[in-house]
């Protein structure tokens, strides 16, 4: 009986989790109602790639001046950091520790420094779709995640807001985005 409670209460809070998920969608499709676009369309359902995320177009926003195609990244990991490389976004969860030997005498290399990286889910992504190279497009990530990393070339890049993930599409947060790009 126990066990079952258990369980009872694990259930529960995932339903909770993504009912938050799906409360911030809904947020989400608001604040870009209210900012006024010329023109929203919506590619799919809204909700589908909070519970299936795999970077296709969620909506279409289209201005006076210029066309955006954005998806929305939404999963149920905060505290991480996304990184993408060429079809997938890992999902990361980095822990740093110092770890002291001596307390009692303080040395100025009396410690060693620990840096755990756990990789905790792997999500293919679909990034390559029939749009024009030209296009703007754009991933929200929300809700955003502490950091986001990218593969390029040969090389680990920090992803900020408005940076490139891939060669045509760029990463940014939904704040970023509503006050700095649509304007």
């Amino acid at each position: 009986m126990l066990l079952l409670w258990i369980l009872l209460i694990l259930a529960a809070l995932i339903l909770l989790r993504y009912f938050y998920l799906i409360s911030k969608r809904m947020l989400l499709v608001y604040k870009f109602k209210r900012n006024h676009p010329t023109k929203l369309v919506f590619v799919r359902n809204p909700l589908f790639s909070v519970l299936v995320p795999d970077g296709k177009i969620d909506l279409i926003v289209q201005t006076s001046e210029k066309t955006y195609y954005i998806s929305v990244m939404t999963t149920p990991f905060r505290w991480v950091r996304y990184h993408f490389s060429e079809d997938q976004l890992e999902i990361i969860m980095e822990r740093k520790a110092t770890h002291v030997t001596n307390l009692k005498i303080p040395q100025p290399n009396g410690g060693s420094f620990v840096n755990n990286r756990f990789p905790i889910k792997k999500y293919s992504l679909n990034l390559k779709q029939d749009i024009p190279d030209s296009a703007d497009r754009y991933i929200i990530l929300h809700p955003a995640p502490k950091s986001v990393s990218a593969v390029n070339k040969t090389q680990l890049v920090s992803i900020v807001n408005n940076d490139f993930v891939t060669e045509h599409i760029r990463a940014c947060g939904l704040q970023y985005f509503l006050k700095n790009i649509l304007k």
